[in-house]
């Protein structure tokens, strides 16, 4: 008779021990395109931009702010217990950021002209991740938020009118570091017992100036969209 508690035991610990394995430590590469465009004094700046075209060259100046496309990639290392939905981790990106403005002379004496402030960081992210549902199922929902610390590697200002461009180096004009914070959602689309494809979107919001002191008044802060694909698998 005691052999029949020991096939029971047998059989759940043989349907549990590869659900359990699913857990544990993950890597994966994410990347994908963002649209990004900067907050606070970033129209003020515009403007005050176009009063100085029309004093200088005269004309009667107008700015516009809109978002510019860029680039978000990376990898990371996540970490959660065996059947549990919550997991941690970091993440090391190199993205783009920025902002552009379109200058537009009513009177119609010059073209219009967009400058462009292109940003690129080295950004650690450190995520709180939610992977709610069975660890065998096909589709899960993933849910990712936590703090951003960047690190600027390179900056431009750029403008192109009147069928010419130019550029000039921008980084004496922006702080070296910033703090963000980040939520995303997404699913994990399973392609096998501890790999996984992924899809999600994120937004960024800056937390603290980009703009060096020699800027001041001006404040600017990230407003950012990326849509992102990727692939996990667990070591």
């Amino acid at each position: 008779m005691r052999i029949l508690p020991v096939v029971a035991l047998g059989l759940i610990v043989a349907c549990v021990l590869p659900a359990a394995a699913l857990a544990g430590p993950e890597l994966y590469f994410l990347g994908g395109g963002a649209l990004t465009n900067l907050g606070t004094d970033a129209d003020q700046f515009g403007s005050d931009v176009a009063d100085v075209l029309s004093g200088e060259l005269g004309g009667d100046w107008s700015s516009t702010k809109g978002s510019k496309t860029g680039f978000d990639l990376g990898m990371g290392f996540v970490y959660s217990r065996p059947a549990s939905p919550v997991g941690f981790g970091g993440e090391l990106r190199f993205v783009s950021r920025g902002t552009k403005w379109d200058f537009t002379d009513a009177s119609a004496t010059y073209p219009p002209a967009t400058s462009k402030l292109k940003l690129t960081y080295v950004e650690i992210p450190v995520l709180l991740q939610i992977t709610p549902g069975l660890e065998t199922a096909a589709v899960r929902p993933t849910i990712v938020a936590g703090p951003v610390f960047g690190i600027l590697a390179s900056s431009k200002f750029t403008a192109e009118g009147g069928g010419g461009s130019s550029s000039a180096d921008f980084s004496d004009f922006n702080k070296s570091t910033y703090v963000g914070a980040t939520i995303g959602a997404g699913v994990r689309i399973r392609a096998g017992a501890r790999a996984a494809v992924l899809v999600q979107a994120r937004a960024l919001f800056g937390l603290t100036n980009i703009l060096a002191d020699n800027m001041a008044p001006y404040s600017m802060k990230s407003q950012d969209f990326s849509l992102l694909v990727g692939y996990s698998f667990g070591l």
